[in-house]
């Protein structure tokens, strides 16, 4: 069954993302029936639910989630959706409770000539993400909403035309000043002479507009991070991508972009950008039980904040207004049993962050994990997660979790 990444709750619910995806997992090998319903219950603690510097936060989060999805191939057409709610309760920061919910479905679709194409669609709601550099200690609910179609039409059976469109809309409760809304168009060739490689170019134009955008004032001015006046911006961004799908063997698939890029402001302070953006995945089979993925990503906040939406696998990517982002993803996915599966991850993140004088700084993030799960039966799994992060403002947080699922298919 085809799947889409999910962000859950960037706080509270590491251990139930591992749930989510188990039940995808699960529902791909279903042969009997085309769909999955089933509920979850996890508890994780974070020793700083803030990500401060310091005196630290801690606190324990229930998560209860109802979850499910279908998948169906009416003749040459592909149909899919997963959806997950949760209700998230916190021990002692009750003012922090939320629900949450993300779901994302999607048709690929093609006819019996050159025509081919998808329709797409997202919405995410959850806690922000608290090491976004600015984010206020309280209650920040973040909604962000994508739409895409696609069309590709092939003037012979290895050279074909595509174009692209897309919708992106970003809603915070509390962070106004990251507001935004984006349209994405793209058209461009794709070669595909078949065996081991696939090229593609294409002419992509992003227009954003972030209404209440005010930059950060510069830390060595004030030590407590504190934003400036609102200055209204509009992003206008333009791209020149080079794509290349590469499959050396059965073991070992590689998916790169490199792109020439060119982003302008309207904003007095907002850095612009001209240069070299790009990602690069490779997905390699060590053996039959261990599976490895790694990810480099080159490019503004604007770009990797909706990456984490894309089919790609790239999971846990903030939302931020980031000149440039340095993204390094690494996941490791070990069968220990026919029934125990152990996965360990590294991500790191560099952001470059304009202020309101025009000068810039760097912040990063490190974040390291290892989790397990435990499949008796086909409707049942359990699991359990630690974590640790830190950045370079000094703040740590360890968090451990574990949760409980039952899964109908």
């Amino acid at each position: 069954m085809s799947t889409t990444t999910r962000k859950l709750p960037g706080v509270p619910l590491k251990a139930l993302a591992l749930a989510a995806s188990l039940a995808a997992a699960a529902a791909a090998h279903a042969e009997d029936r085309p769909w999955y319903i089933g509920a979850s219950q996890a508890f994780t603690h974070d020793s700083n639910v803030f990500r401060t510097v310091g005196s630290r936060t801690a606190d324990t989060i229930s998560s209860t989630s109802v979850l499910g999805g279908l998948d169906l191939n009416p003749g040459r057409q592909h149909l899919y959706l997963d959806a997950i709610a949760s209700r998230n309760r916190f021990n002692k920061l009750d003012q922090l409770n939320n629900d949450s919910h993300s779901i994302s479905g999607g048709l690929d679709w093609e006819t019996v000539e050159h025509l081919s194409g998808h329709l797409r669609a997202t919405s995410r709601q959850n806690l922000t993400d608290y090491t976004v550099i600015g984010t206020p200690e309280v209650k920040n609910i973040e909604k962000i909403q994508t739409a895409s179609a696609g069309i590709r039409y092939g003037f012979t059976s290895v050279l074909g035309v595509e174009g692209r469109v897309e919708h992106r809309k970003v809603d915070l409760s509390v962070s106004n000043e990251r507001d935004s809304t984006q349209r994405v168009g793209s058209l461009g060739l794709r070669y595909d002479p078949g065996g081991q490689l696939t090229f593609g170019t294409a002419v992509r134009v992003t227009k954003g507009d972030t209404p209440l955008y005010a930059p950060l004032l510069p830390l060595d001015v004030v030590p407590v991070p504190t934003l400036g006046p609102v200055e209204p911006d509009e992003m206008d961004r333009k791209d020149i991508d080079f794509t290349v799908n590469w499959v050396p063997s059965g073991l070992s698939k590689v998916h790169g972009r490199i792109s020439l890029s060119r982003e302008n402001h309207t904003a007095p302070s907002r850095g612009d950008f001209h240069g070299v953006s790009g990602a690069v995945t490779w997905e390699y089979e060590a053996t039959g039980k261990t599976k490895i993925r790694s990810s480099l990503i080159r490019d503004t906040g604007n770009e990797t904040s909706f990456l984490a939406l894309e089919r790609l696998g790239l999971t846990n990517l903030r939302f931020d207004n980031n000149r440039l982002n340095w993204v390094a993803l690494v996941e490791a996915d070990w069968a220990a049993t026919a029934k125990i599966l152990v996965n360990g991850s590294f991500r790191y993140i560099r952001g470059t962050l304009d202020t309101a004088t025009g000068s810039n700084f760097n912040s990063n993030t490190t974040k390291i994990g290892l989790s397990a799960r435990y499949v008796p039966t086909r409707a049942v799994a359990l699991g359990c997660n630690i974590g640790h992060e830190q950045g370079s403002n000094s703040f740590r947080s360890d968090v451990f979790g574990c949760f409980g699922q039952f899964v109908i298919q």
